[in-house]
């Protein structure tokens, strides 16, 4: 900000020099940080100024002031807009999250079911003992598979056929 500061007329003391050098460099501090910027906040960041009025009464300074609350003003329209577009991207990115997370949920909702008609299939032509093997050594595995409703809630064991042959 120092480079665009505004040049103080030749005419000033080296005293009055200074207090404006010392009020532009509060300012620019001022700003910065996002302090509001008035002439009683610049008098309370400014030793060498004691009152509001030694800035509001002086035609350089108030200048000053007015050229920094002017600044100051731009900045913060920029960054409401900022926040306003943030906020707006922000919102649209948890709207496809949301139907993201409603695809991803109907996804698993149509694995499981069919993860328990294959059990059953399995189940069915007798081929439980063979699924329960290969799930060997992962009872976790088995568990969280029962956690998310993916196994029947009954074990279908199969009748053995009459001795006679086909009916």
């Amino acid at each position: 900000m120092a480079g665009n500061r505004p040049v103080a007329p030749k005419e000033r003391s080296a005293k009055m020099l200074a207090a404006d050098e010392e009020m532009l460099t509060a300012l620019d501090g001022m700003l910065r940080s996002n302090e509001k910027i008035t002439a009683r906040s610049v008098v309370r960041n400014v030793v060498s100024l004691g009152a509001a009025s030694s800035i509001t009464r002086d035609s350089v300074r108030s200048g000053y002031l007015e050229e920094y609350q002017v600044r100051q003003a731009a900045i913060q329209k920029h960054q409401r807009g900022l926040e306003k577009e943030v906020r707006g991207k922000a919102a649209e990115l948890l709207a496809r999250k949301d139907a993201e997370i409603a695809q991803l949920k109907h996804q698993i909702s149509l694995l499981t079911a069919s993860h328990v008609a294959l059990v059953r299939a399995a189940g069915e032509v007798g081929g439980t003992k063979a699924w329960k093997r290969l799930f060997d050594g992962y009872s976790k595995s088995i568990d969280e598979l029962k956690e998310l409703g993916a196994l029947p809630a009954a074990e279908i064991h199969l009748l053995p056929s009459p001795k006679g042959g086909k009916k």
